[in-house]
């Protein structure tokens, strides 16, 4: 079966902290299946960190509407795409993990993906992802601002691992950018008090 590999370098300065990391991540995956979720296939630790995931055979929603602008994709599909990802986001979250990063697509690891035939959306990449516990708290500013809940970060500069409490609401927040974004096919967003444009 042809498979997606990510491989994680080891770096000897911060080994420790990102073997833990790599062992979150592949606990995690190993914990959930659903049909709105990549599927995790398997992991190794020598010579290299490397999760074995289902390969997706489509494209990042990012690219999949960029490549359609200025056009939208029809209700039925943006519906379709919506509940999708909602499902996805509510295994997880039973589960107790918070993903923290979702969007379309970042610039090294795609978090929402399109099967083969595009009509089908898969939640992917929750290295960002933590477990929530009663009382604890989350690092600030895991995820990328312009799809970040306000809780989850600070206008105040913040010191380097600085927490604070949030929880699954964070991805609720991101998910309503992204349906946004399904609905206009746009990445401008209009600030309401000042009828501005947000980037």
């Amino acid at each position: 079966m042809d498979v997606a590999v990510k491989m994680i370098e080891k770096d000897i300065t911060a080994s420790s902290e990102r073997s833990d990391r790599f062992l979150r991540e592949v606990m995690m995956l190993s914990r959930v299946e659903h049909d709105n979720l990549v599927k995790f296939i398997g992991a190794e630790v020598e010579p290299e960190l490397v999760i074995v995931t289902e390969l997706m055979r489509g494209d990042s929603l990012q690219n999949y509407l960029r490549n359609m602008r200025p056009c939208r994709p029809e209700l039925r599909q943006i519906i379709s795409f919506a509940l999708d990802v909602s499902q996805g986001m509510e295994c997880i979250h039973s589960n107790g993990i918070i993903h923290r990063d979702l969007k379309p697509a970042n610039h090294f690891l795609f978090k929402l993906l399109l099967t083969e035939d595009c009509m089908k959306l898969k939640l992917a990449g929750i290295g960002m992802a933590r477990e929530k516990e009663a009382g604890e708290m989350m690092t600030c500013e895991a995820s990328t601002y312009k799809w970040m809940a306000p809780e989850s970060y600070s206008k105040e500069p913040l010191e380097r691992g600085r927490k604070k409490h949030y929880d699954q609401k964070v991805d609720v927040y991101s998910f309503s950018l992204v349906f946004w974004e399904l609905l206009t096919n746009s990445t401008r967003r209009e600030c309401p008090a000042c009828r501005q444009h947000l980037r």
